[in-house]
């Protein structure tokens, strides 16, 4: 299986360019060669044998000061600029993905009868709503973009956590609606499709269905991007105005 971390040329990376400048200051934005001596990738395999995440390990490795981004020590705000756009992009059209996926999974509930169960229809209509407020939320995101106004950061964070924790509930509603299909592996070449698959798949030993890879890939996506612990300190912190998380140490605000 391919893993795509072990074919970029470049990773960027946020380094402490300045020790003694206080928390988000002194940071540097840097663009590091990953061809270079001093960078390793490692894998990290999930259980259908693929591997889109890896561990990069950089030994003496070195990053030339024209590779800075921004300028040295303001590396913050070209992170934060960064997320922006990204979580800004795919809010505003990330709902068609789960549109489709839903329509999917609800099609094989009425397929295998599943549908019939109570619990099931519960379970699709509160996706079915979850979907619609990410539409909503994206169209908010795209205003604010319009207009330059509001929380920007506050709404990214959002719109990350309730998509990606949506995800994990709806790919097991998936699992239960297949029932123990689940457990047959029907991937392979020619398997058909799911809904926002570019780069999964399933290794040759563990062959899973489009469905199942989506399943596993879903239990990563409320860690990559800013875990959802952390997308809930920032909604709390720079939204809702809450004291900040205490530091170890007990240097933080004491609640």
């Amino acid at each position: 299986m391919d893993h795509p971390g072990q074919h970029a040329d470049y990773v960027f990376l946020f380094d402490r360019t300045d020790p003694a400048a206080s928390q988000h200051a002194g940071i540097s934005y840097l663009l590091v060669p990953m061809g270079q001596a001093g960078v390793q990738v490692r894998p990290i395999i999930r259980p259908d044998g693929t591997g889109e995440f890896n561990e990069t390990w950089f030994t003496n490795a070195r990053c030339a000061k024209a590779n800075v981004v921004g300028g040295v020590n303001n590396g913050w705000k070209v992170a934060m600029t960064t997320l922006g756009f990204e979580r800004g992009s795919s809010a505003t059209t990330g709902h068609r993905r789960f549109e489709l996926e839903l329509d999917l999974i609800t099609e094989r509930a009425k397929q295998n009868g599943s549908i019939e169960d109570a619990r099931v229809r519960q379970r699709l209509a509160k996706a079915y709503s979850k979907v619609q407020i990410m539409r909503f939320s994206g169209l908010r995101s795209l205003t604010y973009a319009l207009h330059k106004r509001g929380n920007v950061v506050g709404l990214g964070a959002t719109n990350k956590m309730f998509w990606s924790e949506y995800h994990r509930e709806v790919m097991e509603l998936a699992m239960d609606v297949w029932g123990m299909e689940r457990q047959i592996l029907t991937g392979g070449p020619g398997a058909p499709s799911w809904p926002g698959q570019v780069r999964h798949g399933s290794g040759a030993d563990y062959p899973v269905s489009p469905m199942q890879s989506a399943f596993y890939f879903s239990r990563s996506e409320t860690i990559w991007g800013g875990t959802a612990e952390v997308q809930r300190n920032i909604v709390g912190e720079r939204v809702l105005g809450l004291p900040k998380e205490p530091k170890p140490g007990g240097t933080g605000n004491k609640v």
